[in-house]
Parts: structure tokens; C-alpha cells; sequence
């Protein structure tokens, strides 16, 4: 049982390593996404998106999926009301009607969304924006799951520390590439084979 529950725990940190390092690399690749900070601690709050594990979309491999990482907060259902306006459904738009549209506090945070130095108008700049979110949302998810590896790491190498989640999240990108990724790679395939076992 510990060693399904050590499995487990290193499989989910290693998937949201790799997810936070691939999110990273979209929005650095991007001409640079400027996401007002207060909008970005609305995600990790306690919403759905910082949870460490709660609301994460697995399939049987133990996928996670970025979108889900994200609330049902306001902003995440404003960025995605521009970021995929197909998906807009006839009941979508009778509650946002219904609504009027986003809180003046969030629309005017959304003022300062910018990338490459103005603010969104395409779908796909606003989808950079949902990438950015989905980032926060997922460093902030690791690093629960990060602090639940500690009963499981007494018969491995140390971890490398956590950077910050305030952290530049393309340097966190970076770093999770180059070191982290790799060694939950090995932690976790060392706890498929039987060989990864809870502290006493």
C-alpha cells in the first residue's frame, strides 16, 4: 500500500512538473504575456485550480488535463470567454446577459492584461492569456502535491527545492526541465519497481 500511495504520489508530481515546463514554454515562446498580479492570486486562493490534486482531470494513465487545473472563477470564465468563443453555449450567454457581463473590478484588472505590450484581441492572444493562468494554476498545484513527497523520500537522492510560487514561472519552467522533471522520472519509475517506500 505505501508503495502504490509513493507511485501515485510521484507520478502526479512528476505530470504536473512536466505540465508546468511545457506551459512555461508556451507563454515564453508567446511575445510576452502581462497578467496583472491580483488576477493571478484569485486562482491559487483555494479555488479549484490551486488544490493539490483536488479537481485535476486524470484519464486511467494519471493525464492531467491544464484545463481543468482552472476554477469556475470569474476570471478563468471571462479569459475563457474570449479565448474560445465557439464553445459559447446558448446557455452561456443567458447567464452572462443575465449577469452584464464581468464585475468592474475584474474588468478593470482585464485593462492591464497584456501581450506583447497590448491588450488581447484574438482568440489566440487571449488564449495566451489562458495559458498563463493555466501556469499559475498548475505551479500552484505541484507544489501541494511537492509537499506531500516528503514521506517517500528517505530511500532516494533529496529532491532539488521548490522555487517560490511567486517565483518568474519561465525560470520555474526552466529549472523543472532541467532538473526536476527527470529525477520524479526516476523516483517514479524506482516506485514502480517495488523499491520506494514510506518513512517509518
Amino acid at each position: 500500500a505505501d508503495n502504490a500511495a509513493a507511485r501515485q504520489t510521484l507520478e502526479s508530481a512528476a505530470q504536473l512538473a512536466s505540465l508546468v515546463s511545457t506551459l512555461a514554454a508556451t507563454v515564453d515562446a508567446s511575445e510576452g504575456v502581462t497578467v496583472p498580479e491580483v488576477l493571478l492570486r484569485m486562482l491559487t486562493r483555494g479555488g479549484g485550480g490551486g488544490g493539490g490534486g483536488g479537481g485535476l482531470a486524470r484519464s486511467e494513465g494519471g493525464v492531467t488535463d491544464a484545463a481543468s487545473l482552472l476554477d469556475d472563477s470569474e476570471v478563468a470564465l471571462e479569459v475563457r470567454w474570449h479565448a474560445h468563443p465557439h464553445k459559447r453555449s446558448m446557455l452561456d450567454r443567458l447567464r452572462r446577459s443575465a449577469k452584464g457581463g464581468p464585475s468592474q473590478t475584474l474588468a478593470a484588472e482585464l485593462e492591464h492584461v497584456q501581450v506583447g505590450g497590448r491588450p488581447p484581441a484574438t482568440e489566440a492572444e487571449w488564449r495566451l492569456v489562458e495559458a498563463r493562468l493555466e501556469l499559475q494554476a498548475a505551479a500552484a498545484a505541484l507544489r501541494e502535491q511537492w509537499s506531500a513527497l516528503d514521506a517517500y523520500v528517505a530511500s532516494v537522492p533529496p529532491l532539488p527545492a521548490l522555487p517560490s510560487l511567486q517565483a518568474d514561472p519561465l525560470r520555474l519552467g526552466a529549472l523543472l526541465r532541467a532538473v526536476h522533471v527527470p529525477r520524479l522520472g526516476a523516483c517514479a519509475a524506482a516506485a514502480a519497481r517495488g523499491e520506494l517506500h514510506a518513512e517509518a
